[in-house]
C-alpha cells in the first residue's frame, strides 16, 4: 500500500532531546537505505554480530546522518576522487 503523504517524519532521540527530521521518500530510498546497508555491513565486517551492528548504526550513525542532512553546512573543502585513486580539490566554479 502506497503512503498518502510525501515525506517521512523521523523522531530522533539525541542527548535526551527529541528532534524531528522530515525527509522525502526519494531521499529515504536513494540516500538513507543504501547508507544504512553500507554502514551496517561495515560494522558487521569488524566482527560485530549483525543485530548489534544494525542497532549501533541506527542509534549512532544514522542519527548523525539525519542531523547532517537536515542542516547541511557549506563544506570548507570539497574533494573529488579521481580515476587513479588520488584526490583533487574542487573550486566553486568546478561544480558546473
Amino acid at each position: 500500500m502506497e503512503h498518502e503523504f510525501s515525506a517521512y517524519d523521523f523522531p530522533l532521540e539525541i542527548n535526551g532531546l527529541t528532534v524531528h527530521a522530515r525527509f522525502s521518500h526519494e531521499n529515504v530510498e536513494q540516500i538513507f537505505l543504501p547508507l544504512l546497508r553500507r554502514l551496517t555491513e561495515r560494522k558487521a565486517a569488524s566482527g560485530t554480530p549483525p543485530a548489534e551492528a544494525e542497532a549501533f548504526v541506527a542509534f549512532s550513525d544514522m542519527a548523525n546522518a539525519s542531523l547532517c542532512l537536515k542542516r547541511p553546512l557549506p563544506a570548507d573543502v570539497t574533494l573529488s576522487l579521481l580515476d587513479n585513486d588520488t584526490y583533487a580539490i574542487l573550486r566553486p566554479g568546478d561544480f558546473a
